[in-house]
C-alpha cells in the first residue's frame, strides 16, 4: 500500500516550484482579489511546472501549498470517463451499450425515448435527457445513506420523465455520467469513488484525489471555498454532508491538488499522441472524437480548428465557489491546468490570463518554435464564451 504514495511523493518532489511561476500567479492573485490561485504547466507530456501562491482562507495567513487539494467540478467529469473507458477496455461495456442492457429492471419505467440511448451519448450529453430529474434531489437522496443507493435513486427518477429533445439530435446538459456509473458500481460491487481510486487516482499517483470537503470544519487544514460578495471573497464552512454525494461523478464533491491535475492532464495529452498504454489507443481516440450534435467528445469540449493551429481539448468546472480548468493543445504537445477556490466574479479571465501566458511560457522555455499565440487569444476567448453557454459552469 506504500508503493503508490511513495511514487506519488517522488513525483511531486521532482516536479519544479519555480519562481517565475510563482511570481507570476501571485500577480494575476492580486489583481483578481483571489484567496488562493495554482497552475501548472506541461509540455510534450511531461510535467514542467506546478505552483500555488495565496491563502487558503480569505481573512486568514495560513499559506496555500502545492500539494492542497482543490475542488474541479466539471472536471471530474473527464475524470470519470476515463474510469468508464478503462471499463470499455476490460470488456465491462462499450461505448454503445443502451441505456435498456444497463438497466434492465427498468424496462417497465423506462421511456422507450431512452432505451437505445448509448454510454458515448450519455457521456456527451446527447442524451435528450436534462440533468434534474423533476423529482427533487432531496427526495432522491431519501431513498439512501449511501451514495450509491442515492445514484440509483437519481437513474430510476431521471428515466422515468420525458426527454428534452430526441436522443442523438441535440445537445442537452445531462447526468449521464451519474447513470454510467451507477451501472459499473452495480455491476462490479464497488462504489464509484472506491473504482475512480483504484483504476484513475491510485495509478496516476493523485493520492490528494478525494470526494467531499476539502477542509475540515472550524480549521483551515486545507482550502476553503469563497463566493463573491460586495466585490470582495467571502468564505464558505466546509459541508461535511458531501462525503456522501450522489452526483459525484459530475463533479459535485470532487477535488485533488495541482499537481495530481497536471499528471492527468499529462496522462491524456501522452494518450492523445500515442505515448501512453493508461488506456488503448482507442479509447484515447474516443476522447479526441467530436459526438455527432455535441461540442463534446465522451471525455472533452472539442475545439478542431483552434487559436492554436490544432486540435485542442479542454474542460473547466465549478460549484460557484471554485474554478477548474484544464486545456489541451495537441498539435505542441501544450497542457494548462488551473485551480482557485473562489466562484464566479472574475475568476474566468484569471484563469484564462494563466494558461495565456503559460503557452507562451512554453513556446518560449520548451520549444524550437517561436510563434507566439497570444494574437489568436481574442479567438481563443470567443470561442470559450460561446461554448459555455453549452457548458454550464455549475458542476
Amino acid at each position: 500500500k506504500m508503493l503508490p504514495l511513495l511514487a506519488a511523493l517522488t513525483i511531486q518532489s521532482s516536479i519544479p516550484d519555480p519562481q517565475w511561476l510563482r511570481e507570476k500567479l501571485e500577480e494575476v492573485r492580486a489583481k483578481y482579489k483571489l484567496p488562493a490561485l495554482a497552475a501548472a504547466l506541461v509540455w510534450e507530456g511531461q510535467v514542467k511546472a506546478a505552483s500555488a501562491v495565496g491563502v487558503r482562507k480569505w481573512g486568514d495567513p495560513t499559506p496555500t501549498q502545492r500539494t492542497d487539494a482543490f475542488h474541479l467540478g466539471s472536471v471530474m467529469k473527464t475524470m470519470t470517463a476515463t474510469l468508464v473507458a478503462k471499463m470499455v477496455d476490460n470488456k465491462i461495456l462499450s461505448w454503445n451499450t443502451t441505456l435498456e442492457i444497463m438497466f434492465p429492471e427498468l424496462a417497465t419505467t423506462m421511456r422507450p425515448e431512452y432505451r437505445k440511448v448509448t454510454v458515448a451519448q450519455l457521456l456527451a450529453h446527447t442524451s435528450g435527457m436534462p440533468y434534474q430529474p423533476r423529482t427533487p434531489e432531496y427526495e432522491t437522496d431519501r431513498e439512501s445513506r449511501e451514495a450509491p443507493g442515492r445514484r440509483y435513486a437519481y437513474v430510476k427518477a431521471a428515466l422515468a420523465d420525458p426527454p428534452e429533445a430526441e436522443p442523438g439530435t441535440k445537445m442537452i446538459y445531462g447526468g449521464g455520467h451519474i447513470l454510467v456509473s451507477s451501472y459499473l458500481e452495480r455491476t462490479l460491487g464497488r462504489p464509484y469513488e472506491s473504482l475512480m481510486r483504484k483504476e484513475v487516482f491510485e495509478p496516476l499517483g493523485m493520492t490528494s484525489a478525494g470526494y467531499g470537503d476539502m477542509a475540515t470544519p472550524g480549521k483551515v487544514d486545507a482550502p476553503w471555498h469563497h463566493i463573491w460578495k460586495d466585490g470582495a471573497p467571502v468564505p464558505v464552512d466546509p459541508d461535511l454532508s458531501q462525503r456522501i454525494q450522489a452526483r459525484s461523478p459530475v463533479g459535485r464533491n470532487g477535488f485533488c491538488s495541482i499537481i495530481a491535475l497536471a499528471n492527468f492532464a499529462a496522462m491524456q495529452l501522452q494518450g492523445a499522441r500515442g505515448q501512453s498504454k493508461f488506456l488503448s489507443a482507442a479509447s484515447f481516440a474516443q476522447f479526441q472524437k467530436l459526438e455527432p450534435h455535441s461540442s463534446h467528445s465522451v471525455g472533452w469540449v472539442v475545439n478542431p480548428t483552434s487559436w492554436a493551429g490544432g486540435l485542442t481539448l479542454w474542460h473547466n468546472g465549478s460549484i460557484g465557489k471554485n474554478l477548474a480548468v484544464v486545456t489541451m493543445e495537441m498539435k505542441q504537445g501544450f497542457a494548462s491546468c488551473v485551480l482557485t477556490n473562489v466562484g464566479d466574479g472574475d475568476t474566468g479571465k484569471a484563469c484564462d490570463e494563466v494558461q495565456f501566458w503559460l503557452l507562451d511560457q512554453a513556446k518560449s522555455r520548451y520549444s524550437t518554435i517561436s510563434t507566439s499565440y497570444t494574437a489568436r487569444s481574442t479567438r481563443w476567448s470567443s470561442y470559450r464564451a460561446s461554448t459555455r453557454t453549452r457548458l454550464p459552469i455549475r458542476e
